[in-house]
């Protein structure tokens, strides 16, 4: 089940364990004592569209911590109990999770480099097995985010052999990345979506085919 973007879930152990309490977009949890969970939240969830801050004590002394969107938190006992619980719509970075890897049928001794560009920084990609995280602009203000995309020779001369931007879009009740027609990406790069924000960007031919 897909887990809804605007709520949080708080658990009574460490690691989302044990009882699961939701609060939404907007709420303020105060908790006293003798209240069933009162100090008793250990772990949590922030859904992608909001923020949620945290204190020690209901009328907001001691410690605190702001949970960013999308964060998973798998033990808060550093919090000494929690009191009192703010959730509000946050702005939404999202981080994309890439892999780079070369198509199967393409046979190549030479080395390629990816590089992603969804904003002025960008992000470079080795060919690994592991993934890489790019952080996406503030989804909650532009769901539709273009990806400048380009494929590179490791070694000299070190030219790019595909590129061309790569359209895709954020479902905000979803929490979702999907990939929109991207007609103008080199047909050379097929991206291929593994979860909701996780995908394959592999290199499956070269210019001249080579």
């Amino acid at each position: 089940m897909d887990f809804d973007p605007r709520t949080v879930a708080f658990y009574t152990e460490t690691n989302l364990r044990e009882d699961e309490v939701i609060y939404n977009s907007g709420d303020v949890i105060v908790l006293k004592g003798g209240d069933k969970y009162y100090k008793k939240f250990l772990s949590c969830i922030i859904g992608a569209s909001v923020e949620c801050k945290i204190f020690e004590h209901g009328d907001g002394h001691g410690k605190s911590e702001t949970l960013k969107p999308g964060s998973y938190v798998f033990n808060l006992s550093h919090m000494n109990g929690i009191s009192r619980i703010e959730v509000k719509e946050g702005s939404v970075d999202s981080i994309m999770n890439v892999r780079f890897e070369i198509g199967v049928n393409l046979v190549t001794a030479d080395s390629f480099k990816l590089t992603l560009t969804p904003q002025k920084d960008p992000f470079v990609i080795p060919l690994c097995k592991n993934y890489s995280k790019v952080t996406l602009p503030k989804l909650d203000q532009n769901p539709d985010i273009t990806i400048q995309v380009s494929v590179q020779r490791v070694e000299s001369p070190s030219e790019i052999v595909a590129s061309g931007p790569a359209y895709f879009k954020y479902d905000s009740k979803s929490g979702r990345i999907y990939p929109q027609k991207n007609d103008k990406l080199a047909s050379s790069i097929f991206i291929n979506q593994i979860d909701h924000n996780s995908f394959v960007f592999a290199l499956v031919g070269l210019p001249g085919g080579k």
